[in-house]
């Protein structure tokens, strides 16, 4: 009984938190706003110390993952932004996803004699006419050319996602932030909802004055994206039809090796996305490296 009047609860402040925001943006009402936003800060709070010290390992160190990867204040060191890497500095509220996938492998690449030995593994094993191999193992200084490494690299392996296994995901995945002074909601299937319907769908279609132009919100809707900047930032589906709600970076899976000495990040950056390596160190995960690769 205890557990259904909760969610009779939440629904209910969900509905409520709906009506609010449109009324705060017909009053043009700083103060409705931000009542808005403490609804939704209250529909999920942050794990605890103590919460997180009774998980089982896996989700203790995706948490831990996530908590040093995850800095919206510092893209730089993802490897950048074309938006540029202040886009959060005015937000008062960072929108963090609300799920997770975790995948396992049997080994994670990212020293340059790994992405070596990988890359002349994968060039004898699938290459089989030899002067074309031998052309691509050719070395300049000792090293492989920059483009073998590149195109050989693990991460082009079309075969990788088959050696990674989705072992879990976390749902009302609550990671605490560090982010200065900015305050954290996660976005749970009810405020997705409130907020895209709230912001209506009124566009200019992709590569519409540009052929390289995303989708971009206009008349309403970007007005309601407006009355909303200095809260949240958002961004129109790059393909239009859409709104893209995260304060990035989102992570679309964390895959740990076997030992969870090493975990790689698969990134989404506004219309970019990447990978990051992160070294398990006497138990404290530490940042190795981040780059951008890919862009839609």
């Amino acid at each position: 009984i205890y557990i259904f009047i909760y969610l009779v609860s939440i629904s209910f402040q969900a509905q409520n938190a709906e009506s609010i925001l449109l009324k705060s943006y017909e009053h043009n009402s700083k103060k409705e706003l931000k009542l808005f936003f403490d609804i939704w800060k209250k529909q999920q709070q942050p794990i605890t110390k103590n919460e997180l010290l009774k998980k089982n390992d896996t989700t203790k160190n995706v948490y831990n993952v996530f908590n040093i990867f995850y800095n919206p204040l510092n893209i730089k060191k993802l490897g950048g932004s074309e938006w540029g890497n202040k886009i959060y500095k005015k937000s008062k509220y960072l929108v963090i996803q609300n799920k997770i996938l975790i995948y396992f492998t049997d080994k994670i690449y990212y020293t340059e004699k790994e992405t070596e030995d990988y890359a002349i593994e994968f060039i004898n094993r699938v290459i089989k006419d030899k002067e074309k191999r031998n052309k691509f193992l050719e070395r300049k200084d000792g090293k492989l050319s920059d483009f073998v490494l590149e195109r050989f690299s693990p991460s082009e392996d079309y075969d990788r996602n088959d050696k990674e296994i989705i072992t879990d995901s976390i749902e009302n995945f609550n990671p605490q932030i560090n982010c200065k002074d900015k305050d954290a909601v996660y976005l749970t299937n009810n405020f997705e909802k409130i907020l895209s319907d709230f912001l209506l769908n009124k566009e200019d279609n992709f590569g519409n004055n540009n052929i390289m132009q995303p989708a971009k919100a206009k008349d309403e809707s970007e007005k309601r994206k407006y009355f909303l900047a200095n809260s949240i930032k958002i961004y129109k589906g790059h393909w239009g039809g859409y709104w893209q709600l995260h304060s990035y970076p989102t992570v679309s899976k964390i895959v740990f090796d076997k030992k969870m000495e090493f975990a790689r990040i698969d990134f989404k950056l506004i219309y970019q996305g990447g990978e990051a390596i992160l070294k398990n160190e006497n138990g404290v995960w530490k940042l190795i490296e981040s780059k951008i690769t890919w862009i839609e």
